[in-house]
């Protein structure tokens, strides 16, 4: 505690520390001891005043850090002199006798507050008005650090700043250097923990990039909050100009795009940042008739109208339209190029053209893309030169074709062997397969070709060569190998391969790409209706069937998967002729077995279903009795893998998988014992094709056509690896949505075409803050993590990442769910208060409401709560409840006078009718947006009369407002395919995970 009378005042300081990658300011003191005498201790500042007590000297009027209680402190190195072993200080000086008497400096651990600059905007005003008092008295490096940042913000005010090609702000008239000659040594001379003594070097660096990154940081933030800045943004975005655009994508907050040279000049020519010249120089490239040399030619082109072109030769003469003499100009460029191309060594202005080689022709245009940019050079090439696209085609005609007849079988077996006959052509010209091989065997980037000069991609020749060896070697080619060959390579540069197939293969084909089909009866054993577009998925359903191909129906949840499937199983028996060769197999999670059989009955009374579950069910030799009588059997996923037996003992005439993101993990036995079952036809359904990672859709993809997207190593190498890397591929992300768009259909609310007129639903997020017990209980856990992750194991490491995310989440959530302590629920937790709240206000309306949670001790929480309030007995579905229990609690909320349904996330996510409610309260966050929307979904979703509103509950300031800001990012994740999740968040770096997981300064209530 700080006394009102202080004889020593704290000598405040400040010091600039760059950590990885980013700088932070820090706020230390220093106070003399009361001793005459001191001792000192070899390893630490001798006059170090305490941190704590610091904070809350200096930002007692602080609100929003809750008067300095919440601000961070750090452990740094101070480098200080040393004269003969002595050290002066503000505070005192000192003899340091473990360092040798010839040492000049010593590093001495010291400790402070730390403001990261990307957080210093709250923090700018209170640390710029501090002023001397009786407590504490400013040193230089203090004074110095407030005059830098008071006149840094003047400099933002009167707008001296210019974009750089790095997408960052430039100051291009401060004087850095005048500031350095005046800085305080000391403010330089903080280091981080276990780094070596400082390189003076670099301290002209350092005060230049800590100015550039603290306004940065400042102009970030007055970008996406200030109301005035962001419409004045958004107005400036309108502008159609390229040079404008490019530059303002460059600098949004968190860009990672560098432009190029020339878009950056034209950009501040554009807002009249610098002047420009009224022309520019060019290269023309052109082949020299009669010989095989090119030439290479230098010229003066006007920068407005660019079909204005003059040749050095009339330059010389006078003979130009511009009031400038264009030559100084020319020889200033022509110099700057010889030292970036060496190539440009033979030019001068007498000798403005030059003849070389096509090799060095190509290699000059190829090499120098980004030195032609900084010169601002304009190149000419041949109008083919640049046309690589589809550049070599590739025929494969099909010699022979083996049909299976049959009004419900599949037209084709897809991995039936056919013959195929190849030819090649390039540019348009077609080669035999002698040239093609001596060509790759060249290597060379452009050939003459029948007396014709064409582009060579080395690379594409030589890829279309091994593919060709490979299925030559192979003798002969399955259709779903050249399916699937088209289909890739219509997105592969410089290729277009080409199957020719027989003209009802090529029919139902173009339908399939297309997504355009045959609408089929609908079947007269159909006990109800279908919607337009249920009509259309059963057709596509049923037309998948006759091509083969296996089919994922990924329509959004609550769209009506089942009934669409059901109208397929009607549809095939009846083509059948009423007596299917083989009965279905339908695999779904435990919990929906008793959805389905309901739904059969129905909407299909005529179809014979068998139910295999429970300690009762049948033997693999009484089952086998039974399906001479049965259409269609049940099971659940775990039954799959304990009765494999029965399932891979004979074959079925549809394999369908429910839910089918239950087999997405490769590696389960699981997910081998459903591959080995034999089937006519598969279907997956799923309103989740593609949860988290690209190895999941493989998973339902492979299992469906085996082998269409080749094996899993071949898949993770082509394209999980380019995919889902630091540098995401649009390209082969594209690529890959047309190769699986032929096996998937994917409807949702949203689409229009599709008439839902569903209610509408909103969603609100209510931010809450943390109590006092949540936050001390919240930072404590924090220290212990980050006190102890260095001294493990790789393996104890994750774990114990693993297990303070869970913690973490549990004190978010109550602290009764972590500390498990069975006391009061009241006035511990504002996520709480916020629930109980909003139940009251759902009950008072005679309303109903879905709440989700993933913890199941949260779950029991939220039920004695919610007992005890309504006097009720409030029903709470979780994994452990038998199929019979569950069924009861449904029918319960659905048809008494229940307000609310309380349900696991993962139990009661999938599957479940819900519609009685209309409200759905998500307690605590999930990592993956489809799981939470699943959930949503048991109550927005076809039979819903009335408005739904989504309540999501986040403590702010914590890791659960930084969840939910993934999960915004993730919303688009089957199209762009994202991969956070819990697993990955244990393979942070420790920086990186103390930015995710630090408490901050908003999160108090």
């Amino acid at each position: 505690m700080i006394n009102n009378y202080n004889p020593n005042p704290i000598i405040v300081h400040a010091g600039i520390l760059k950590g990885k990658g980013s700088y932070s300011l820090v706020v230390w003191g220093e106070q003399k001891k009361h001793k005459k005498y001191v001792d000192i201790e070899p390893f630490k500042y001798p006059f170090l005043y305490s941190p704590f007590e610091l904070k809350l000297a200096l930002f007692r009027s602080h609100q929003a850090s809750f008067y300095g209680t919440f601000l961070p402190t750090c452990e740094c190195h101070i480098q200080v002199p040393l004269d003969q072993r002595l050290f002066y200080s503000e505070a005192g000086n000192v003899p340091v006798y473990h360092v040798p008497a010839n040492y000049e400096h010593h590093l001495f651990p010291i400790q402070g507050l730390e403001i990261s600059l990307n957080e210093s905007y709250s923090f700018i005003s209170t640390l710029i008005n501090i002023t001397n008092n009786e407590e504490w008295q400013l040193a230089d490096d203090f004074l110095f650090i407030q005059i830098l940042l008071k006149t840094l913000l003047n400099e933002i005010k009167s707008g001296n700043l210019l974009p750089n090609p790095n997408g960052l702000w430039d100051l291009p008239t401060f004087q850095f250097a005048d500031w350095l000659e005046a800085v305080p040594p000391s403010l330089l001379s903080l280091i981080p923990v276990n780094s070596s003594l400082i390189d003076k070097a670099n301290e002209k660096t350092s005060l230049r990039e800590f100015c550039l990154e603290f306004v940065n940081q400042y102009l970030t933030h007055i970008l996406n909050t200030d109301p005035n800045v962001v419409r004045a943004y958004k107005e400036l975005n309108t502008s159609q100009t390229p040079a404008i655009k490019t530059m303002l994508a460059s600098i949004k907050e968190d860009a990672q795009m560098t432009t190029s040279h020339e878009i950056h000049q034209q950009f501040l020519e554009s807002i009249g940042a610098v002047e420009v010249a009224p022309f520019k120089l060019g290269l023309r490239v052109e082949e020299d008739r009669g010989t095989d040399l090119w030439n290479l030619t230098l010229f003066i082109q006007d920068r407005v109208d660019q079909t204005l072109m003059i040749d050095v030769a009339d330059l010389l003469v006078g003979k130009h339209p511009w009031r400038d003499n264009p030559i100084t100009f020319f020889k200033d460029v022509l110099q700057k190029g010889k030292s970036r191309i060496e190539l440009f060594q033979r030019f001068s202005l007498s000798t403005p053209s030059i003849k070389v080689s096509i090799d060095e022709a190509y290699e000059l245009v190829a090499s120098n893309d980004l030195a032609f940019q900084e010169l601002g050079l304009a190149v000419l090439v041949p109008s083919w030169w640049n046309k690589k696209e589809d550049h070599f085609a590739v025929t494969l005609k099909q010699k022979d074709i083996h049909e299976i007849r049959g009004t419900a079988e599949p037209l084709l077996n897809w991995q039936a062997i056919a013959d195929f006959d190849y030819s090649i052509s390039v540019a348009g010209l077609s080669v035999t397969e002698q040239e093609f091989q001596e060509l790759v065997n060249h290597k060379r980037p452009i050939v003459k070709l029948r007396g014709k000069w064409v582009f060579w991609d080395v690379n594409a020749a030589q890829q279309i060569q091994s593919k060709i060896e490979a299925y030559k070697n192979k003798k002969k080619l399955t259709y779903i190998e050249a399916f699937q060959l088209q289909l890739q390579e219509e997105n592969e540069k410089n290729i277009r391969w080409e199957a020719h197939w027989n003209k009802k293969i090529t029919t139902m084909l173009s339908d399939l790409t297309k997504h355009s089909w045959d609408k089929a009866p609908i079947p007269q054993g159909l006990n109800g209706s279908l919607r337009p577009y249920q009509h259309a998925g059963f057709s596509w359903l049923l037309n998948m069937r006759k091509i083969g191909f296996g089919a994922c129906l990924a329509d959004d949840m609550g769209l009506g998967k089942t009934i669409q499937t059901i109208s397929y199983l009607l549809a095939v028996k009846e083509l059948y002729g009423g007596k299917l060769k083989h009965p279905y197999l339908l695999i779904c999670p435990t919990s929906l077995i008793g959805n389905w059989e309901d739904e059969l009955h129905q909407f299909a009374p005529s179809l014979k279903v068998y139910v295999h579950h429970g300690q009762q069910r049948s033997t693999d030799e009484e089952l086998l009795k039974t399906l001479t009588d049965v259409d269609i059997v049940i099971t659940s996923y775990s039954l799959a893998v304990r009765d494999e037996v029965i399932w891979t003992g004979q074959p079925w005439e549809t394999l369908i998988l429910d839910e089918a993101q239950h087999i997405k993990n490769i590696e389960t036995k699981q997910r081998r014992s459903i591959k080995e079952i034999e089937a006519v036809h598969r279907i997956a359904l799923t309103g989740t094709p593609i949860e988290n990672r690209l190895k999941e859709l493989w998973s339902i993809i492979d299992l469906l056509n085996d082998h269409f997207l080749g094996s899993y190593q071949q898949f993770s190498k082509v394209y999980i690896k380019e995919i889902e890397g630091v540098e995401q591929s649009n390209e082969k992300l594209n690529e890959l949505r047309v190769m699986i768009s032929p096996f998937l259909l994917r409807r949702t609310k949203q689409d229009k075409h599709i008439h839902l007129q569903l209610p509408s639903k909103s969603e609100i997020v209510h931010r809450v803050g943390l109590t006092v017990e949540q936050a001390s209980l919240y930072q404590a856990v924090i220290n212990d993590l980050f006190d102890r992750i260095d001294t493990v194991s790789e393996m104890e490491r994750r774990a114990l990442i693993l297990s303070s995310l869970t913690k973490l989440k549990q004190i978010c959530n109550h602290p009764a769910h972590y500390l498990k302590d069975g006391g009061n629920l009241e006035n511990r937790s504002e996520k709480w208060e916020e629930l109980i709240l909003l139940c009251e206000t759902i009950a008072s309306n005679q309303e109903k409401a879905l709440i989700f949670t993933q913890y199941k001790e949260m779950g029991t929480l939220i039920q004695k709560g919610l007992n005890e309030m309504f006097d009720t007995e409030i029903p709470f579905l979780h994994g452990s409840l038998q199929r019979h229990k569950r069924e009861e609690l449904i029918w319960k909320f659905m048809n008494e006078d229940v307000p609310f349904f309380i349900l696991s996330l993962k139990a009661g996510g999938v599957g479940l009718n819900l519609t009685a409610a209309t409200h759905v309260i998500h307690y605590d966050r999930w990592w993956n947006p489809a799981v939470e929307n699943q959930a949503t979904d048991r109550a927005y979703r076809i039979g819903q009369t009335e408005d739904v509103t989504v309540h999501k509950l986040l403590t702010k300031g914590t890791l659960e407002e930084k969840i939910h800001q993934m999960l915004e990012k993730k919303q688009a994740l089957s199209d762009q395919i994202l991969n956070t999740n819990e697993n990955k968040m244990s393979e942070l770096t420790t920086d990186e995970l103390e930015h995710f997981l630090k408490l901050r300064i908003s999160s108090l209530s």
